[in-house]
């Protein structure tokens, strides 16, 4: 799937999409849908994302789910409901998976979590070591830190707990995950969690 947006009007639509077709390799061309600004395409509908239907929460979504919550139950409930929802994904992701991908290495489980989070529009995972059986986790650009629940202090509270849900599952036993680092670089916003045992 490849997306191209014209920045000059020097070949019309069907020119384009004709030069596009005579490309070896390419099996389709079709035109984008249009509403005012917004360009979508039914083509990809319904997502999939390894072979499993998925959603994407646009940022009016994702403003509506956080704010909503805080509207509902205030601050402080609001961050207790992101911490669990957020421990269930983890959980489900690891019990949905299992069977379908290799988790034996620290390597391969971060993988795992890398494709799924970029996928989904989560946060990009840039790096991560291994050190006193902990793995800290340096995380760009998680979407709570844009909108959602945390953005004030820098914690990523749905996605840490992600985290934790998906390592304590995978462990069979009860991990942790603190946020130990947090700053805005230029214009992305990193975030190292750190996974240990709990105590």
């Amino acid at each position: 799937v490849l997306d191209l947006a014209r920045s000059s009007s020097r070949c019309s639509v069907e020119e384009l999409m004709s030069k596009l077709k005579s490309i070896d390799g390419v099996e389709e061309v079709s035109p984008c849908e249009k509403f005012g600004r917004v360009v979508y395409t039914l083509k990809l509908f319904p997502l999939r994302i390894a072979g499993q239907r998925a959603i994407g929460m646009s940022y009016l979504s994702m403003y509506a789910l956080t704010q909503g919550l805080r509207e509902a139950f205030g601050e402080a409930t609001a961050a207790l409901v992101a911490a669990y929802l957020g421990t269930v994904i983890g959980r489900v992701w690891y019990r949905l998976s299992q069977n379908r991908f290799s988790f034996k290495t620290v390597s391969e489980t971060i993988e795992f979590l890398r494709a799924q989070m970029a996928t989904t529009g989560w946060g990009l995972i840039e790096d991560y070591s291994v050190f006193e059986n902990k793995i800290a986790i340096t995380i760009r650009d998680p979407w709570e830190l844009e909108v959602g629940q945390g953005a004030k202090e820098g914690d990523p509270v749905i996605l840490r707990n992600i985290i934790k849900g998906f390592f304590s599952e995978l462990l069979k036993r009860d991990v942790e995950v603190e946020t130990a680092y947090s700053e805005k670089i230029g214009d992305h916003r990193i975030v190292v969690v750190v996974v240990k045992r709990a105590i």
